[in-house]
């Protein structure tokens, strides 16, 4: 199962959070999820079975595909911490001829709070409206919580 197909969403009766393939069916929504399954004990052999959890269709997030820096899957909906470092040339010697080990550069360094948005057929950073997709850095996204548990 590939990542981007995934979806996320709290359980109606227990408030636990499934992650699997979305359905939606009569006015209830479900995240189908395989688990295994003992079917025979003596031979200790097990069958996956696609289970399906009733869940609110108000927690539905789909999986953008991305892991942030502890290797976490990024769902839309969740809050990231992004810290952007970047350095720049803050003179261009290079181009008068000089080594570039002799260029100065500057660093630029920014650290903030954002929410992970479906816009426009993509994932994007909801404050700076840019792609997730475009994002260089996104290895050092950080999720903190979501939207739903008010984290």
């Amino acid at each position: 199962m590939e990542n981007r197909h995934l979806y996320r969403a709290k359980d109606m009766n227990t408030d636990k959070w499934h992650t699997g393939f979305y359905t939606w069916c009569e006015d209830n929504s479900f995240i189908n999820v395989h688990e295994s399954h003992c079917v025979e004990a003596e031979t200790n052999s097990y069958e996956n079975w696609l289970v399906p959890y009733n869940v609110d269709p108000k927690t539905v997030c789909q999986c953008t595909g991305l892991k942030d820096k502890n290797g976490v899957l990024i769902f839309e909906g969740d809050k990231i911490n992004i810290i952007y470092t970047e350095m720049k040339e803050r003179n261009s010697l290079r181009n008068l001829g000089k080594p570039s080990e002799l260029c100065e550069y500057e660093s630029f360094f920014a650290e903030y709070i954002d929410i992970v948005i479906f816009k426009d057929g993509c994932f994007a950073v909801k404050e700076d409206d840019m792609p997730l997709i475009e994002c260089e850095f996104a290895e050092q996204f950080e999720i903190i919580g979501n939207i739903h548990d008010g984290l």
